[in-house]
């Protein structure tokens, strides 16, 4: 006796994510999973509906929609860099010792309020890179303005 062939999707269902799942993808991903981990976990929790035809028209829309406003902020992100690339003369005041060594450390924060200040930008809080400061002179740190944009800033550390 022969056995049937079985489909390979037995079991398993075509989903579209309304929010970002760590295993599984992003919002608005069609994913395929198990027909139980949809209707108890996913649906329930609702970060996912079936992928029909009205969803997957939604999810288009939606994805051009957000494609748009990335775009508009990748642009504003760039004039920020640029402006951030163009700043000299920006400087952070610090205790110092003898032989030009600071005292404490020069942070993230340090950095970003010396950007403020020298720029007349609002920054809010992007994630700051640099090396190790322990002594004056002068630094170089990159400064996140966009997930896919980094701005190289010049700045001196001098004795206060």
């Amino acid at each position: 006796m022969r056995k049937r062939p079985v489909s390979p999707m037995k079991g398993k269902s075509k989903v579209v994510l309304t929010k970002s799942v760590a295993s599984l993808g992003a919002a608005n991903d069609v994913v395929t999973v198990r027909d139980g981990f949809f209707m108890n976990y996913l649906l329930p929790r609702g970060m996912a509906a079936r992928a029909d035809a009205a969803t997957l028209a939604d999810v288009a829309a939606a994805v051009e929609a957000n494609a748009k406003v990335a775009a508009e902020a990748l642009e504003e992100a760039k004039i920020v860099a640029g402006k951030l690339e163009g700043l000299s003369g920006v400087s952070i005041a610090k205790k110092t010792g003898e032989g030009g060594s600071i005292f404490g450390s020069v942070s993230a924060s340090d950095v970003i309020e010396a950007l403020e200040a020298a720029s007349g930008l609002k920054l809010g809080s992007p994630k700051v890179v640099f090396d190790e400061i322990s002594a004056v002179g002068s630094f170089t740190a990159s400064v996140a303005v966009h997930p896919t944009l980094s701005a190289e800033v010049k700045f001196d550390v001098v004795a206060a």
